[in-house]
């Protein structure tokens, strides 16, 4: 069976009251007007609707009735007009845009509507288009409620008044319509919410169900640990009890900072005093996108005067590392889930892992080495963050053949040497880096 399609406009606006309009008709005080029309909300900040808009015998606004805003879902609705006509009103429009809230690009259709004046059926199209509009087309497409309402006899499509009645009533069942397809959409994966072109994808508590099905928990199974070293990008002498560290990082510290921690430095260049040199966090400010500042305090003897500006060096937390939250973040969750998926459906062969892996970390590169004794060595590459790190080497990421031991190296030098490869984590000679 052929669905039947009807006309749907497309407009896109970057700000509200951005639209088009129909032309104008005539009308008086005490006229009855009821418009019933679709609309649909694809994408974007602001709320799209229909309107009724009246105007003077001069051709001055007066007034304007607005549809029911969508903006929650992207399913067809059901919208009503039936306007007060100011006392002044000689003529009356219809349109649509979007109305005055937050200026953001929004996209949105527009699908057949009706107008009745006195129980009289009118034919008022869209013809004005805001010239501001981003873009707008007609295409054909299935309409969810104007498939059931065109399913009239052919006595009962001319009749207004009953079309008018049928689509009250078929509203709220096509609200509940556009819950469930929104239910449905929230449950999707942010990769097949992409490929589906859906608004939402799981989040929070959804993540929570999936992970239920798929059997990955949001808690870990271990105690995960941060770092205890900050690689620091520039030292500087404050006073001569103070010393300013920058720490090069784009978005947040990778590790939680406490004031009075402790840390020891080393690898310094110029500033070799501060070598072997404890000292204690007093505080600590996020420099956007050039990174981090912290404070020290220090004690000790500069010898030939205050040093100069350092670059490079470590500073190890003294007492080692230190316990994060074992429960998963919604990004670290999402990856778990993943893997989880990929787990349950990969079919042990090493070149399927590869597309696995492709799914799971785009930017990240995996080897991985049969040594032909039930053993096997993985080499990764790329920035994995320090919860995704450890769940991949607690065997919680990459599936693993029963009995197989797993060993996980995660080198520095790239590139890795290797042949067949030309990139940042694998080159050939005088490039490529044993590991």
């Amino acid at each position: 069976m052929a669905y039947p399609t009807f006309s749907v406009w497309q407009f896109e606006a970057d700000t509200a009251l951005k639209g088009a309009e129909s032309a104008t008709v005539p009308c008086l005080p005490g006229d009855k007007i009821i418009v019933t029309g679709t609309i649909c909300y694809i994408s974007g900040g602001m709320q799209p609707t229909l309107y009724v808009r009246f105007r003077n015998s001069i051709g001055t606004q007066i007034g304007i009735a607005y549809g029911q805003a969508v903006l929650t879902d992207t399913g067809w609705h059901i919208v009503f007009i039936i306007p007060s006509i100011p006392i002044r009103a000689r003529s009356f429009a219809i349109g649509t845009d979007c109305t005055a809230v937050t200026a953001s690009d929004t996209v949105w259709q527009i699908s057949d509507y009706r107008v009745m004046q006195n129980g009289q059926a009118m034919y008022l199209p869209l013809a004005t288009f805001n010239s501001a509009l981003t873009s707008y087309s007609v295409a054909q497409a299935f309409v969810f409620p104007l498939y059931y309402l065109s399913l009239f006899t052919s006595m009962s499509k001319s009749a207004p008044k009953f079309y008018a009645w049928a689509a009250m009533l078929l509203a709220p069942l096509m609200d509940m319509l556009a819950m469930v397809q929104q239910a449905y959409q929230k449950f999707a994966l942010p990769s097949t919410a992409a490929l589906l072109q859906f608004a939402y994808s799981a989040a929070g508590p959804q993540l929570d169900i999936i992970g239920q099905i798929v059997g990955a928990s949001r808690y870990l199974p271990f105690q995960p640990y941060g770092p205890d070293e900050l690689n620091i990008y520039m030292t500087y002498q404050e006073t001569s009890t103070e010393l300013l560290v920058f720490i090069s990082n784009v978005g947040s510290l990778p590790i939680p900072l406490v004031i009075g921690q402790q840390y020891t430095f080393s690898d310094m260049t110029n500033s070799t005093w501060l070598n072997g040199q404890t000292c204690t966090l007093t505080n600590f400010t996020n420099e956007g996108t050039q990174g981090w500042l912290l404070y020290f305090t220090y004690s000790g003897t500069v010898i030939g005067g205050p040093p100069v500006p350092d670059t490079g060096g470590l500073a190890t937390l003294v007492g080692g590392e230190f316990p994060l939250s074992p429960v998963l973040s919604d990004s670290d969750y999402l990856t778990l889930i993943q893997a989880k998926i990929a787990q349950n459906q990969w079919d042990g062969e090493i070149d399927s892992l590869y597309a696995l892996w492709e799914k799971l970390f785009p930017n990240g590169g995996l080897v991985y080495i049969d040594n032909q004794d039930m053993t096997a060595d993985i080499v990764l590459v790329g920035q994995f963050g320090i919860i995704a790190e450890q769940m991949i080497v607690n065997g919680l990421i990459i599936p693993r053949p029963q009995a197989v031991q797993y060993t996980y190296s995660f080198p520095s030098d790239l590139p890795l040497f290797g042949f067949d490869q030309e990139n940042a984590t694998i080159a050939g000679f005088d490039v490529g880096n044993w590991s």
